[in-house]
C-alpha cells in the first residue's frame, strides 16, 4: 500500500514538473521574443535619431553653399560655429584630405561609403578619447572619453549640382548618448510590462489548456482500458458467446446422456464442475494481463505442464503420458496458458478413450508456415455419426459427455488465430491436431 502511494506520489511530481518545465520553456521563448523584437526598435529608433541630426547638418551646409561665390572652405567657416559642432575636416572630390578646423585636429580619412555612392554617412562612437582627434586637446576636457556622432556629407554647387568635395563632422554626442539612454529606459519598462502582463495571460492560458488536456488524456486513458479489456476479454466472449447461443442444446444433451446412456447424476455434475473449471482458467489466463505479469513458455514446458495436470486422471487407469519436441521456441503467457488449457482437456480426453496401462502421445513440431501440436491415443475411435459435430455443445465422442470441453478448446484455439482439428481417427485410435501461425510464436 505504503509502495502504491508512493508510485502515486511520484508519478503525480513527475506530471507537475513537466507542466512547469512547459510553462517555463513557453515564458523564456516568449520573454526571448519580446527582447529581440525590442533590441530591433532600439537599433531602429538610434538609427533614426542619428539621422536626424545628419539631416540637420546636410540642410545647414547645403544651405550655405548656395550662396553666390561661396568655396567649400567659406561655407565650412560659415557653420563651425553650429551647437555640437567640435571639429570639421574638409575633402577634394577625390577623397584628398584638405583642411581640418579647428587646426589642431588632426587630418583623418574618408569614409569610403560617402566616396563611392556620394551620400551622406554617420556613425556613433561612444568613447572616443580627445587625444585621438587633436594634436593639442583643451585642457579643461582632460582625458576623460566623450561621445562623438561622426557625419560625412556631400557638398554640391546648387545650380550645377557640381560635387564641390565632402565635409566630414564631428559632433559632440551627449545629447544624443542622453537620447539613447532615455529611450533604453523606455523600452525596457515597456518590455517588462509585456513579459510580466504577457507571461501572467500565457501561463493562465496553458494551465487551462494543460488541464484541457489533462482531462483529455484521463479520457482517452479510460477509453484505452475499455478497449484493453475488451481485448482481455475476447476469449471469454468467443467461448461464451458459443456457448451461450447453444446452452438449451447443451443441456438438453445432459439431461439425454443421464437418461439413455445410464450416466448418473454424479457424472452429470461432474461434467458441469469441469466446465465450470475451464471457464474459471481462462478468466484466471486473462486476468494475469491486470498485474502485468509476462513471461514466455517453451513448447515443451507447456507439454511438462499438460502431464503434469493430468498425471492424477492418467495414473488412475495406468496411462503413460508421452511428450516429444523439436524445438525450442516458446509463447507469450497468454497464448502459452489458453495453449495449455486445450491441450490440458484433449489429454484428459485422450486418457479417458485409451485402453488400461496404455500410452498417450502429445507431440510438437513446426515449420515456416505453422506450429502444430498433436494429442493421440489409442483407443476405438469416434463414431462416424459423431464426427461431424464433434466441436459442437452437447456433442461428445464419450459416453455420458457433454461435449463442452472440445468445445471451449476449439473456440481458443480460434481466439489465437489457430484452429483445432481431427486430424485422424479410427480403430487403431484417435488424433488432434492444434494448427498456430507461425507468427504467434515468439
Amino acid at each position: 500500500m505504503k509502495t502504491a502511494t508512493a508510485n502515486h506520489l511520484s508519478a503525480k511530481g513527475k506530471k507537475q514538473t513537466t507542466k512547469a518545465g512547459i510553462i517555463i520553456l513557453t515564458l523564456l521563448i516568449f520573454s526571448g521574443g519580446v527582447s529581440l523584437v525590442s533590441l530591433r526598435l532600439r537599433d531602429r529608433i538610434r538609427t533614426e535619431l542619428m539621422e536626424r541630426e545628419a539631416a540637420i547638418l546636410s540642410a545647414v551646409a547645403q544651405r550655405e553653399a548656395s550662396r553666390d561665390g561661396q568655396t567649400i572652405l567659406d561655407l565650412v567657416l560659415r557653420v563651425v560655429d553650429l551647437d555640437g559642432v567640435i571639429g570639421i575636416r574638409i575633402f577634394q572630390p577625390s577623397g584628398d584630405f584638405v583642411r581640418a578646423l579647428p587646426d589642431n585636429l588632426i587630418s583623418g580619412t574618408l569614409d569610403k561609403r560617402v566616396l563611392v555612392d556620394s551620400r551622406t554617412t554617420f556613425r556613433f562612437m561612444p568613447r572616443v578619447h580627445l587625444f585621438t582627434l587633436y594634436a593639442d586637446p583643451f585642457g579643461d576636457i582632460g582625458d576623460q572619453p566623450l561621445p562623438i556622432l561622426d557625419v560625412s556629407l556631400p557638398i554640391y554647387e546648387p545650380v550645377s549640382k557640381r560635387l564641390m568635395g565632402f565635409t566630414e563632422f564631428l559632433v559632440d554626442g551627449r545629447m544624443i548618448e542622453e537620447a539613447f539612454r532615455r529611450l533604453d529606459r523606455d523600452l525596457l519598462r515597456q518590455a517588462l510590462s509585456a513579459i510580466l502582463g504577457g507571461g501572467v495571460l500565457i501561463a493562465f492560458i496553458l494551465l487551462r489548456s494543460l488541464r484541457q488536456l489533462e482531462v483529455k488524456n484521463h479520457e482517452l486513458a479510460a477509453a484505452n482500458r475499455a478497449l484493453l479489456l475488451h481485448a482481455k476479454t475476447a476469449a471469454i466472449g468467443a467461448v461464451s458467446s458459443h456457448l451461450f447461443h447453444r446452452l438449451k442444446n447443451a443441456l438438453a444433451s445432459l439431461h439425454v446422456a443421464i437418461r439413455h446412456n445410464g450416466s448418473s447424476l454424479p457424472d452429470a455434475c461432474a461434467s458441469a464442475q469441469r466446465i465450470e473449471e475451464m471457464v474459471q482458467e481462462v478468466i484466471n489466463v486473462i486476468k494475469e494481463e491486470d498485474y502485468g505479469i509476462t513471461y514466455n513458455l517453451t513448447a515443451g514446458e507447456i507439454q511438462e505442464l499438460v502431464r503434469e495436470r493430468t498425471q492424477s486422471l492418467a495414473s488412475a487407469k495406468g496411462i503413460r503420458v508421452a511428450t516429444i519436441t523439436s524445438t525450442l521456441r516458446s509463447f507469450a503467457n497468454r497464448e502459452a496458458n489458453l495453449l495449455l488449457l486445450a491441450l490440458e482437456n484433449l489429454v484428459g480426453n485422450a486418457i479417458d478413450a485409451s485402453p488400461h496401462g496404455d500410452q498417450v502421445e502429445c507431440t510438437f513440431h513446426e515449420d515456416s508456415v505453422a506450429a502444430r501440436f498433436g494429442v493421440a491415443d489409442h483407443g476405438v475411435g469416434i463414431p462416424e455419426a459423431r464426427r461431424a459435430r464433434l466441436f459442437e455443445p452437447g456433442e461428445s465422442s464419450k459416453d455420458g459427455g457433454s461435449g463442452i470441453g472440445l468445445s471451449i478448446s476449439h473456440q481458443l484455439c480460434r481466439h489465437m488465430g489457430g484452429e483445432l482439428r481431427l486430424a485422424h481417427t479410427g480403430p487403431d485410435g484417435t488424433e488432434f491436431e492444434i494448427t498456430l501461425p507461425s507468427t504467434g510464436l515468439r
